[in-house]
């Protein structure tokens, strides 16, 4: 009987180790097979990197193209202000000619009435 008592323990004890074994097993299956899941990307991440990618060239165009609006804008400010410039030199220059002119008509206008009032 102690004989049978002993084979029961070891009985035992072969079959806790084996279930310990079969859950340790299970566990690191589990455990695998979710880091697995986790280095694959699902559909939903990879619209989100889609998404982030296009919004970040996307950025960069348009900072470009405000770049390039900006020097067009200075550009035609710097032709602009140049153009108002000669304009009115040159408006200045055509006053100064029909003052010149105008009081060399009136010099004229009195010195001819000054001849027939003589």
């Amino acid at each position: 009987m102690i004989r049978l008592n002993i084979f029961n323990c070891l009985l035992n004890a072969k079959e806790k180790t084996m279930k310990t074994k079969l859950i340790i097993m299970s566990l690191l299956l589990a455990c695998g097979t979710w880091l697995a899941g986790c280095e694959q990307k699902g559909s939903a991440e990879r619209a989100g990197e889609t998404i982030d990618q296009t919004m970040e060239a996307t950025g960069e165009r348009l900072k470009e193209a405000g770049q390039a609006v900006q020097e067009k804008a200075e550009n035609a400010y710097a032709a602009t202000k140049k153009n108002l410039e000669e304009a009115s030199e040159d408006t200045q220059e055509a006053t100064k000619q029909a003052f010149e002119k105008t009081r060399e008509t009136i010099e004229e206008a009195g010195q001819a009435l000054k001849e027939k009032t003589q």
